[in-house]
């Protein structure tokens, strides 16, 4: 849905979803919202873009359920947004894991990075700690196997829908 018109941002800005991406009917997009190529927003994530600062969701990215995005915020391609994963006014790199319940808060996350489950990221301390991706890492190959499933969903969902 589009942003109510406030003070600091008086333009209603209407989101753009690709025409392959699915945001399941009980997540929230709203506002200032780019969503990528298959992507897959599921239930319960919240994507808001309403105080018109930008988010992007990168192609071939996962949002699971129940995860926060708020603005201004970016995550790259290839990222799996575990469940209930918070990112506010951060940058998430491409071929990232925020496993379930971790957060980024006002950092920037570089490529292959991850953040283990539960973790909350708010310095730049904290971010040079991180891990990067490693082979044999066990959400080495979720993302790509969640965007395979979740593009196989989204294409039914909206051919279903249609």
């Amino acid at each position: 849905m589009k942003n109510p018109q406030t003070p600091w941002n008086p333009y209603p800005t209407v989101s753009v979803i690709d025409r392959t991406a699915f945001v399941h009917p009980e997540a929230s997009v709203i506002g200032a919202v780019k969503i990528g190529a298959y992507v897959m927003v599921s239930p319960f994530a919240s994507l808001r873009g309403d105080e018109g600062m930008p988010i992007l969701i990168g192609d071939n990215s996962n949002v699971q359920d129940g995860v926060v995005v708020h603005g201004p915020a970016v995550v790259g391609d290839d990222t799996f947004v575990g469940m209930q994963a918070f990112v506010f006014k951060s940058h998430v790199g491409k071929g990232c894991v925020l496993e379930p319940k971790s957060a980024a808060i006002g950092v920037d996350i570089p490529d292959r990075k991850y953040i283990p489950a539960g973790m909350v990221v708010t310095t730049p301390e904290q971010v040079s700690q991180l891990k990067d991706i490693y082979e044999g890492y066990p959400y080495q190959h979720t993302n790509e196997a969640v965007v395979y499933v979740n593009t196989n969903l989204a294409k039914g969902y909206n051919k279903a829908a249609h």
